[in-house]
């Protein structure tokens, strides 16, 4: 009975506490930085409070340690002040709470909570949450903390995106553009000096490899962090451990939790002077698991808001009269880490007018000549398209993906040229336009002894195309190995019909001179086929701090069939269809015999070409830590192709089949060195030298012996004897990034030589002006560069930063001129080319709402060759930008920016 009495409290009292234990089955996590410094803040109170406010769990929030190497490599753990503190709450059930977070000299917080558990895990993420700190008034001056606007966590640079200011209605690439050190280099982003291969969100690649996709669409408003670093690929993933090829440096986006889960609409409209007009919408919702955006735009400005090169949000056509209309889906879902899936599609519909004038000078030995043209166009085209992705990883060590895209793409053109040629600068001769009094009737006295030809066309063109193509892969991890699988396939379909009216007229008439008048129909139908398969084994071997490589040896195989049938009809053939039969253009004979009796023979072709190509590799990368912890790489990749391929093209009444047998390799070998202690990769600083060798054959349709002149003024030979072609390229390059200083300089020097690369042997007529062309094997030419880059913040606070990129340049192109007619000649021109040009850039951000750009570009080129009449010029261009940002008050944003831009061309001649 004693025992009993006191046995009864502690079982009474281990069941209720194990009824305490069982109740609380999960936490609420989170992290807390201070709103201006995004610094963590340490010794938060966070609390866990019911409707009724009662606490249900009190906790305290932590900095958190990272593991660090310095320049040294000597490793240590630190408090990472950046990473945001982080608290942990026990939650006893699911339901409604609400978080409370406070702190003295701040501005309690509070967050209402819906938890409810998903799956396995019992865990809810607050997210990064930021508290505001107390105004302090000292006497007139109220003190607050500004922004820290980027910094580092391990090897990822991090910037806060609320640090920038942007203005209403700005996207990503907009916000990308004002982080200092990221830049966009010919359409391409860059950060730090390295090239951002893929955009992310939250780690997710919910764009499917497209960075331009997420630049175009997410809005600047909604991004809270932007992150960069060097990411795991796909065969990296499957095998468990890092590949030496298989990482990506990407930009990974976080986007602020209160825009996480809701509908985002960003419309925009605006209309004009002169009936132009602009209309724009954007319409997103993305949460952890899923994604979906709608865009679309309507403007008759002449710019095409959509996806060009990465990172250009508007492709302005200032030399043309553009309507655009556009509108594109995407949906994208990834529920866990095991599946993704995507699905979009897009339509497109632009017309534009456009009219170009060109004016060229051909320099021979006998003397220079002189074409004067115009030419102008109306276009519609109408472009669809789609595409899916889905893969797969349902257990560790496999992985399957598979893509299609389609796109149906539709063309209709009108357009005219008109065009003559002079033996002296016709530029002065005349008042007004030489080209325009060259088409006057009577022709001037004193232009018409120096008018070899004048030329008129009108066009009439409707094309349609459909393409498709299929993707799969499957990785296989087989213990140290990773087995790579893969099949493609792609299918084109075109359908070309094209009309011209084509009128030579000879003013200068001699034996040889003929006027040529042809009414002309061409009807092309195109299908191509390809189909590749291949394997590819990995052997990683070796431990990550000391020795470590991998062997990988693969397999493809390709196969190409394409078709071409081309008739030609010369309406002109036909009764009442010449230069004086008043025909239409696009009007066809009402029968089909007789469209059969103006076939071109001649002219008109049909083609097939077969490729089988078997192309085994073998790749070795090697690297080693040395005795003072630096590191070296090596990498040494032989592939060798053999290639058979076949033509067989027929013309008029001959055929002319080709075969050729190639055996082609292109071996790389590249060396890294990385001088700073610990750096295995290079992230710090590494200097590498490469050198490339590349065999590339001649296309086949300039092989056969024939001879095509279906334009008059511009006939094309083949050449059965061209030899392959070999490609060399040197590479030096140097790279140094200093993470405490946010300073990146690169400095690269390239040089490229071919030997007997394919040029053109031309022979101009004199008399007639027609130029035939034949392909040639020919030696000499070569092009090396220099470039050196360097960014860096002026002051400690980062508010003005430097960006400046300097290049050097000099190439010679080689090729072979003759003349015939009186004074006749043969030549081998050489063409020289060199050049410098300088960028430079300052930003100066005193506060977040107040941003002053001002960048400036100067550039020099010289063409020159020794070649008897060759006039050498020289061109110079100077421009600049200034561009203002200012936050007012009332939430008003003023954006203000100022462009000049000279170009100056120096004339010289030699004799």
């Amino acid at each position: 009975m004693t025992v009993s009495r006191f046995l009864l409290p502690i079982v009474l009292l281990a069941f209720f506490a194990s009824l305490q234990v069982c109740a609380q089955n999960g936490y609420v996590v989170g992290e807390v930085s201070d709103a201006y410094m995004q610094e963590g803040l340490a010794g938060v109170e966070a609390a866990l409070l019911r409707d009724d406010s009662t606490v249900v769990a009190k906790g305290e929030s932590k900095l958190q340690t990272v593991r660090m190497t310095d320049t040294r490599g000597n490793a240590s753990v630190v408090v990472d002040h950046y990473a945001g503190a982080a608290f942990r709450l026990p939650v006893p059930a699911e339901g409604a709470y609400i978080l409370r977070l406070s702190k003295k000299g701040y501005e309690t917080k509070y967050l209402n909570l819906a938890l409810h558990w998903e799956r396995k895990s019992r865990t809810y993420d607050a997210g990064g949450i930021v508290l505001f700190p107390m105004s302090r008034r000292l006497g007139e001056a109220t003190v607050q903390a500004t922004r820290i606007k980027m910094y580092h966590k391990g090897d990822t640079l991090i910037y806060n995106a609320d640090a920038f200011q942007t203005a209403a209605g700005s996207m990503l690439d907009d916000l990308v553009r004002l982080l200092p050190g990221v830049e966009f280099r010919d359409g391409r982003l860059y950060a730090q000096g390295k090239f951002v291969e893929s955009i992310t969100i939250s780690g997710k690649d919910f764009f499917n490899g497209d960075p331009n996709a997420a630049l175009k669409n997410l809005p600047a408003y909604v991004v809270s962090k932007l992150k960069f670093y060097d990411k795991r690929g796909e065969k990296s993933q499957t095998l468990g451990r890092d590949l030496l090829d298989d990482k990506a440096y990407v930009m990974d986006v976080h986007l602020k939790r209160e825009y996480q889960g809701t509908w985002l609409v960003n419309p925009s409209v605006g209309y004009g002077t002169h009936d132009r007009y602009e209309g724009m919408l954007y319409l997103m919702r993305f949460d952890e698991r899923q994604y979906f955006t709608l865009s679309a735009d309507v403007n008759n400005i002449g710019q095409v808001r959509e996806r060009t090169d990465i990172g250009t949000i508007v492709d302005a056509n200032n030399d043309r009269e553009l309507k655009n209309q556009y509108v594109k889906a995407s949906y994208f879902i990834a529920p866990n880490k095991k599946f993704r899936f995507s699905v979009g599609g897009g339509y497109k519909h632009q017309s534009y007018r456009m009219e170009t004038e060109t004016s060229t000078e051909s320099y021979l030995q006998t003397g220079n000549l002189f074409t004067r043209s115009v030419a102008g166009s109306k276009t519609g085209l109408t472009d669809v398209r789609g595409d899916l992705m889905a893969s797969l990883r349902p257990r560790k060590g496999l992985f399957v993906k598979f893509d299609y895209a389609a796109t149906y793409n539709k063309l209709h053109l009108d357009g005219w040229d008109r065009a003559a040629l002079f033996s002296v600068n016709p530029d002065g001769l005349m008042g007004g336009s030489a080209l325009d009094s060259a088409f006057r009737s009577p022709i001037p006295v004193g232009l018409a002894p120096y008018l070899t030809y004048r030329l008129s066309q009108t066009q009439l063109e409707n094309s349609h195309k459909f393409k498709q193509q299929a993707q799969a892969e499957a990785h296989f991890a087989l213990g140290a190995s990773l087995l790579r699988l893969t099949f493609n396939w792609d299918r084109n379909h075109e359908r070309l019909e094209r009309m011209e009216h084509y009128d030579l007229r000879y003013l200068r008439r001699t034996s040889q001179d003929a006027d040529d008048y042809r009414n002309r129909y061409d009807d092309l139908t195109n299908d191509a086929r390809t189909y590749r398969a291949g394997a590819e084994l990995t052997r990683h071997y070796g431990a990550a701090d000391a020795v470590n490589g991998q062997f990988t040896a693969s397999y493809q195989y390709d196969h190409r069939y394409e078709s071409r049938l081309n008739p030609l009809y010369r309406l002109d053939f036909l009764s009442g269809w010449g230069a004086d039969g008043g025909q239409a253009l696009g009007m066809l004979p009402s029968t089909r015999d007789s469209l059969l009796q103006s076939l071109d023979r001649f002219n008109s072709y049909d083609w097939r070409t077969r490729i089988n190509a078997h192309r085994l590799a073998l790749q070795w990368t090697h690297q080693w830590a040395l005795a003072d912890s630096t590191w070296m790489k090596f990498s040494a990749q032989l592939p060798v192709t053999y290639r058979h391929r076949s033509l067989g093209y027929n013309r008029g009444d001959a055929s002319y089949p080709v075969k050729t047998h190639s055996w082609l390799a292109a071996p790389t070998l590249t060396y890294a060195y990385m001088p700073v202690k610990g750096d295995k990769d290079g992230a710090r600083s590494r200097w590498s030298l490469s050198y490339a060798l590349e065999m590339t054959e001649p296309t086949l349709l300039l092989l056969p012996d024939l001879r095509d002149d279906k334009d008059p003024l511009n006939v094309s030979l083949g050449n059965p004897g061209l030899k392959n072609t070999l490609f060399h390229k040197l590479t030096l390059g140097y790279r140094h990034y200093d993470a405490k200083r946010f300073r990146t300089l690169e400095v690269k020097a390239n040089y490229n030589a071919w030997q007997d690369a394919v040029a053109m042997e031309s022979v101009y007529d004199l008399q007639t002006g027609v130029r035939t062309n034949r392909p040639v094997n020919v030696d000499g030419n070569y092009a090396t560069d220099v470039s050196l880059s360097l960014s860096m913040p002026l002051d400690r606070a980062k508010k003005v930063y430097l960006s400046n990129s300097i290049d050097g340049r000099f190439s010679r192109a080689a090729d072979l001129n003759r003349t015939k007619g009186a004074g006749s000649s043969t030549e081998r021109s050489e063409v020289k080319r060199a050049g410098a040009s300088d960028y430079l850039g300052f930003t100066f951000s005193p506060v977040s709402q107040w941003r002053l750009s001002v960048k400036g570009n100067a550039a020099w080129d010289r063409v020159f060759s020794r070649s008897e009449g060759f006039t050498t010029f020289n061109v110079y261009e100077l421009g600049g930008l200034l561009e203002l940002h200012a936050g007012l008050p009332w939430g008003v944003d003023l954006d203000s920016d100022f462009s000049v831009k000279k170009a100056l061309w120096l004339f010289q001649c030699h004799v």
